[in-house]
């Protein structure tokens, strides 16, 4: 019998997770679900169950399960209505929310999708309690860094060190480093690669603990999306339909934009193959050598010397 489970998609953010959530989110029977560990979009607390977040990445501990369970299940039970889905589902507003009425009234039909780098060090707790599809979005080490120096995203690396947890169970090889970042500010290409590690040492840690998860490189993806996305829908169970493949087609043309527009965090339709060396124009040769001999030990397991 098919399995059609709800699923999470995450990894290091900017990494595609945006972009692949909405890719797999065409199909009708699914449910978008934008970023809920996320601070900006989710600072009010539940007044019902007593969930709150004070920290990016947040990471769920044992005494917090029957909060963060009940938060999570009405969720996943009850997805709020997600109107930027009319953008990638090309429907007008009056048509989607018939369709959101239509699979309000027979639930069976219904798959949630989250959607939420922030949920990362999380992602073990949420697949457990739910027994969720998961997606991991891997992301090249200099195209990551270069993603923030070009949005100039620092990082209040502090929020690590409040989860003590966090830091004892998965983090504590970087403890220092994350000490000093936190008391000292740092420059936005050091910050990039301290993220980009701690990131990707729990992304390598969940390839070795959980074969079943589906891992995948957002340069894999963005070369091939016709032929990558058909298989990720095929492991998630999800119909590939020639409308699915067009809209897809759609997003990734090479008539698109490139990416690299200053400023700018959620770009729609993208130019997917160009976008994948974005990072050597945004980069110095002194940049990217600096990147590569600090995140080497762990991007080795990901990157090789071609891919550089």
């Amino acid at each position: 019998m098919d399995v059609k489970r709800n699923i999470l998609v995450t990894g290091s953010h900017r990494s595609g997770t945006t972009w692949v959530g909405r890719m797999i989110d065409l199909d009708p029977q699914i449910h978008y679900i934008f970023e809920p560990f996320n601070l900006t979009e989710n600072n009010t607390p539940c007044k019902k169950c007593g969930y709150f977040l004070e920290n990016w990445f947040h990471y769920v501990l044992p005494e917090e399960h029957d909060k963060f369970y009940r938060h999570f299940s009405h969720l996943l039970h009850n997805p709020p209505f997600d109107a930027g889905a009319v953008k990638y589902k090309h429907a007008g507003l009056l048509k989607l929310i018939t369709k959101r009425l239509r699979l309000l009234a027979n639930r069976k039909k219904q798959r949630a999708l989250i959607k939420d780098p922030i949920a990362l060090y999380s992602s073990e707790w949420l697949s457990e309690t739910f027994n969720l599809d998961v997606v991991i979005m891997i992301r090249h080490p200099a195209a990551f860094v270069s993603s923030l120096k070009r949005l100039n995203w620092g990082h209040p690396f502090s929020h690590f060190l409040n989860q003590d947890m966090l830091m004892t169970d998965h983090l504590s090889q970087f403890k220092d480093m994350i000490t000093l970042y936190s008391s000292e500010k740092q420059d936005i290409i050091d910050q990039a690669i301290l993220l980009w590690k701690t990131a990707h040492f729990m992304i390598s840690l969940f390839k070795k603990k959980h074969p079943n998860w589906h891992f995948i490189r957002h340069e894999d993806i963005s070369a091939n999306p016709i032929r990558e996305f058909e298989m990720l829908y095929n492991k998630l169970n999800i119909p590939y339909t020639e409308k699915i493949k067009a809209v897809i087609k759609t997003y990734t043309s090479g008539d698109n934009p490139s990416g690299a527009e200053k400023g700018v965090a959620h770009a729609g339709k993208l130019d997917s193959k160009a976008n994948i060396h974005n990072w050597k124009k945004i980069l110095s040769p002194e940049e990217i050598n600096k990147i590569r001999s600090q995140v080497e030990d762990i991007s080795s397991e990901f990157y090789s010397d071609n891919d550089w």
